[in-house]
Order: C-alpha cells, then sequence, then structure tokens
C-alpha cells in the first residue's frame, strides 16, 4: 500500500521504491528526498506522474521517463521535493529481463501506452 508521505534519506547508498504492482490508495504521495552521493531509483507504471519541480540539484542529475504519454489517466501523482547533491534521482518504468529482452517480447507497458 502506499502510504501518504515518504522520507528519503541517501548518504552514500543506493534505494529503489518500486511502485509498479502498489495498491494505491491515495490519489498523491509526497516524497521528501535527500541523495547526497547515492542513488533513489523510483520504479513507476502507466498512470503514475513524478513532479520533481521542487527539487534542487546541485552536481547530480534528476530524470523522469514515462514512455506512455499523456493519453493515460493519472492515478498517483509523486510530487518529489528535497536536494540532490552529486548522486542522481531516476523515474522510470521497469526494465525487460535478459530472456525477455533476447526474445524481443514488448516492455511490460509497452503494449497499454498504445
Amino acid at each position: 500500500m502506499v502510504p501518504q508521505r515518504i522520507e528519503a534519506r541517501v548518504r552514500s547508498g543506493h534505494m529503489k521504491l518500486d511502485f509498479s504492482q502498489a495498491v494505491i490508495t491515495h490519489p498523491s504521495l509526497q516524497l521528501d528526498a535527500e541523495v547526497r552521493s547515492g542513488h533513489v531509483v523510483l520504479i513507476t507504471k502507466p498512470g503514475i506522474v513524478v513532479d520533481t519541480d521542487d527539487v534542487a540539484v546541485r552536481s547530480g542529475h534528476v530524470r523522469v521517463r514515462a514512455p506512455w504519454g499523456h493519453d493515460v489517466p493519472e492515478v498517483l501523482r509523486i510530487e518529489v521535493s528535497g536536494k540532490v547533491g552529486s548522486g542522481h534521482f531516476v523515474a522510470r518504468p521497469p526494465y525487460r529481463t535478459f530472456w525477455q529482452w533476447l526474445t524481443r517480447q514488448p516492455r511490460r507497458y509497452e503494449i497499454a501506452a498504445r
């Protein structure tokens, strides 16, 4: 279940938050992230919108990938605020496994995006 607020502090490690199979009970989530020299990765699915306008970046980067377009209705809005020092904050869909890639199976949410 997705809570209303999450505080994530990463000093020199990695954190992965997987929302691909999450039970969504609230329309929004406040994520307060402080990344110094590590990585925070959000795994999303269609209908999850990640807003990173309130993130201060020093020498790292913030990247949000949403390949499904604007036609998918919004189920959850994740509003990210905080700081990124020399680390990375990435929001992306899940990757395919090696076998799925090798046999050229479509990405999990590629069919839903069409």
